[in-house]
């Protein structure tokens, strides 16, 4: 395992369960903020964009169900395309409006990535092939569009990092299972651990003044 002794391991284990959640509690964060940011902003948006995202999105989407179809959630095999292409259709206007919406914060309050800050994630992502990096460097450096696919996402965790600076962020402590929970299953979870609704049989003729339970 190269490691000296047991301690050794038990402590290299422990700092990567900590990166481990620590990442996986900043989507989290990301996530809710973005939810929140969405909902809060309301505005037209262009329909080319919204279009050009869409056709990006379903590409990929048919690509992958081409070539690598397991890798396809089950849920999705059993829709029909058009029914897929409404759903994307609801991604790629969310992703037009936070980018659009992050780009203007970030415009408004001068955000930017530094020379530094690309050079680093370009190093970062070169170290993902190994024995490939002056390649992938090289790669990077030649090819604009390549760059501004490293720096779109460097400047939208920047521009969230300020909006958390200045929001008021409360923390607590979670369950490891519930932390590792993905929304939609939290939705269901809470949907089928919810109380049924007791029936009660209808009385012919309710007086106005009589008072009615609401179950929350």
């Amino acid at each position: 395992m190269g490691t000296e002794n047991l301690d050794d391991l038990k402590g290299k284990i422990a700092e990567e369960h900590k990166r481990e959640t620590s990442e996986v509690a900043r989507m989290r964060l990301k996530r809710d903020l973005l939810d929140m940011l969405e909902k809060s902003h309301e505005f037209d948006l262009p329909a080319g964009m919204v279009e050009q995202e869409f056709q990006a999105i379903w590409q990929r989407f048919d690509q992958e169900r081409t070539n690598n179809p397991d890798n396809i959630d089950a849920d999705d095999k059993e829709k029909s395309d058009e029914e897929l292409q409404d759903e994307y259709g609801v991604i790629a206007k969310r992703r037009v409006r936070l980018g659009l919406l992050l780009a203007e914060i970030g415009r408004l309050n001068e955000v930017e990535i530094t020379p530094e800050e690309l050079n680093q994630a370009v190093m970062s992502e070169a170290r993902r092939y190994s024995g490939r990096e002056q390649e992938t460097l090289e790669y990077y450096r030649n090819n604009p569009e390549a760059m501004q696919s490293l720096q779109g996402p460097l400047l939208e965790d920047k521009v969230i990092d300020f909006i958390l600076e200045l929001a008021t962020v409360s923390v607590k402590e979670v369950a490891l299972d519930a932390l590792f929970e993905e929304p939609d299953e939290k939705a269901e979870k809470k949907k089928k651990d919810k109380p049924a609704k007791k029936k009660t049989k209808a009385k012919k003729k309710p007086e106005k003044t009589e008072k009615t339970e609401k179950s929350d």
